[in-house]
């Protein structure tokens, strides 16, 4: 008996275990929390085991609908420094058939560099690689290296 990918991965889900969710970053008595769309500014241990998404969307004259299963990994090497690590895989269902394969993959360094706690103010300035030829060519991902910066401030930096 055959037991479908998606089935499967549905029951991983389920069966991880979960813990309490505990403040990500906190500056005086405000607390910032990173969403799925947008990082926060603190420098934490983080895991994020998976991260489900799935797209419809217009691509190459035809409509693709594409599941994707993301992850993402930090670990702090000093007090306001975190190495971190990030991928996925994709799958694409298109009109004529599907393809599936890893998503590019991102390692980096994210550092706190300063933190206000009377302010309530928080920035951190994050540098990432993106490896190159390492996600799959069938989804699309098989691109060049990057080098990608980044900035992540809290939305309070006056009072």
């Amino acid at each position: 008996m055959k037991i479908p990918f998606w089935n499967v991965v549905i029951a991983l889900a389920f069966l991880t275990g979960s813990s309490s969710a505990y403040s990500h970053g906190i500056a005086g008595n405000r607390y910032f929390d990173g969403t799925l769309t947008f990082d926060d500014p603190a420098v934490a241990d983080e895991a994020i085991l998976p991260n489900y998404t799935n797209l419809n969307h217009p691509t190459q004259g035809s409509n693709v609908t594409e599941n994707r299963i993301d992850w993402s990994f930090a670990r702090l090497l000093t007090p306001t420094l975190a190495f971190t690590f990030d991928s996925g895989w994709v799958h694409q269902n298109w009109p004529v058939g599907h393809t599936s394969g890893f998503d590019a993959a991102d390692v980096g360094l994210k550092y706190e560099a300063y933190r206000n706690n009377q302010h309530e103010a928080l920035i951190s300035v994050g540098l990432a690689w993106g490896i190159g030829h390492l996600g799959a060519q069938g989804v699309g991902e098989d691109k060049a290296n990057t080098i990608q910066p980044g900035v992540f401030t809290t939305s309070v930096l006056s009072r």
